[in-house]
């Protein structure tokens, strides 16, 4: 019986500082991605270069119209893999994320998604800007789109994501799988490293909030609709 087929997908925009990094710990998973899919969205730095230069099994998809959004859409339309996982370009993988994930679906089919815990690190901000934020010390559950494997017909079944919905994409994915009612489980084991830098949301995030609490509301509103 062959191995399942796993796409890894890494949208980036002038990621060219880290994004060597995340493709070198995507290709060092135990069991190798199919393919590794690199969207560049509108990138005016090296990233593109960088990407081309590990060669097969990557390959690189221009979406020029700027937009997160825009570019995990375009991840999902150039995947040609069972499995479906996101990286973003400056974080990590653990090298048995896939490989534990896949254990997970062989173990119970049944599962819509798999995910498992994360890490958080910092990486190069200096006292006063780290101050500004909250790590929490050791692993946490990853409620966190680089911490998802799942297959073709979970992501189908989600959709694909609203550009107009702005920057919480995470957010929106999971109140979809909670509408859903998908099936989910959470490994113990940590699957995903996320680089807290001076160029992420992480110290800006403040002004996503609003745009949180309208999403979770139009949620909650449309149960309350279902329910009459």
């Amino acid at each position: 019986m062959s191995e399942p087929a796993v796409s890894a997908l890494i949208p980036v925009h002038d990621g060219e500082e880290f994004l060597g990094a995340a493709l070198e710990s995507v290709l060092a998973q135990t069991h190798a991605p199919a393919e590794v899919v690199v969207v560049d969205n509108a990138s005016s730095d090296r990233s593109v270069e960088i990407a081309r230069e590990f060669g097969d099994p990557v390959r690189v998809v221009e979406e020029p119209r700027p937009g997160i959004l825009l570019a995990r859409n375009a991840c999902l339309e150039a995947a040609s893999g069972e499995y479906f996982a996101f990286l973003d370009h400056d974080d990590l993988w653990e090298p048995t994320k896939t490989e534990l994930q896949l254990a997970a679906f062989a173990a119970d089919p049944g599962l819509d998604l798999v995910l498992g815990q994360i890490v958080q690190f910092t990486d190069g901000i200096d006292d006063e800007r780290a101050a500004r934020i909250r790590i929490p010390h050791g692993p946490q559950p990853g409620r966190h789109l680089n911490t998802v494997l799942a297959p073709r017909a979970t992501w189908e079944r989600i959709g694909p994501w609203d550009p107009g919905s702005g920057v919480a994409d995470g957010l929106v994915w999971f109140i979809r799988v909670a509408e859903l009612g998908m099936r989910q489980r959470m490994l113990d084991e940590v699957v995903a490293r996320r680089r807290i830098h001076r160029g992420n949301r992480s110290f800006d995030n403040h002004a996503d909030r609003g745009e949180w609490i309208q999403v979770l509301k139009a949620s909650l509103d449309g149960r309350r609709e279902q329910s009459r």
